[in-house]
């Protein structure tokens, strides 16, 4: 799996390492700046940029490898990274942050395994079938040749579906989404939320009313990157 990451200026080992996962499925992490990661590094946060089974760059095989049933296969490669960064001892906690599809990993990834410190749900899709439901005519079928179809595939949409593993979720959550998003539903996040909070996780919820699908507006990004470095520096 290939991993790019980038540590804070020599000094103390950064206070967390935090796994930032790409959305898409269908996309791919390379060498550039980021603005979010910038601010990590320079609050002294260690960031970690995978590029998952699902991920682009390496050919159809590989982009392929995480539709479906298959989807797990995205989830353990967040395990073994996990893993991966706590043998290297940068950090006594690693943490996970994920935007749209990255969330979804986020969330079942969080219930799943209790590898994970706690973790960011950024316009992330909590619930699969809402998410199909909604989603544009047009891109209906491609979205089901990927998670599955509503007609044949109910029993493993929920599964893969971050709201169905919240008794499995320990580890504080912060959540944050754009009031106005076309693609990943705000109501799903909002019960995302709630269900978190009835099987007592603590929860930190920011809902944006003049965002979309993601943070577009600087002073939002602004706001919600200072929201972030504060949670992941939390004890």
């Amino acid at each position: 799996i290939e991993v790019f990451y980038t540590l804070p200026p020599e000094s103390e080992r950064p206070a967390p390492a935090v796994i930032d996962l790409h959305g898409g499925p269908e996309r791919q992490r390379r060498p550039s700046f980021n603005s979010f990661v910038a601010s990590l590094v320079d609050a002294g946060i260690a960031v970690v940029e995978p590029n998952v089974r699902g991920s682009t760059g390496r050919g159809t095989h590989f982009e392929q490898r995480d539709d479906r049933g298959r989807r797990w296969a995205a989830v353990h490669d967040v395990h073994d990274i996990g893993q991966w960064v706590h043998d290297r001892r940068w950090s006594e906690t690693v943490s996970l942050h994920g935007s749209s599809y990255g969330g979804l990993l986020v969330g079942l990834a969080l219930g799943r395994y209790d590898l994970f410190h706690r973790g960011a749900f950024v316009s992330g899709i909590a619930h699969l079938p809402t998410f199909l439901e909604r989603t544009d005519d047009w891109r209906q079928p491609l979205r089901e040749a990927e998670y599955g179809s509503l007609s044949g595939d109910s029993a493993l949409l929920e599964r893969l579906s971050p709201r169905s593993w919240v008794d499995e979720i320990d580890g504080p959550v912060y959540i944050a989404h754009g009031e106005n998003d076309p693609r990943t539903p705000v109501e799903d996040a909002r019960q995302f939320a709630d269900s978190l909070a009835d099987a007592g996780v603590k929860v930190t919820e920011r809902y944006f009313t003049d965002e979309g699908h993601g943070v577009s507006d600087t002073r939002n990004a602004r706001e919600l990157y200072r929201g972030l470095i504060e949670f992941f520096s939390a004890d």
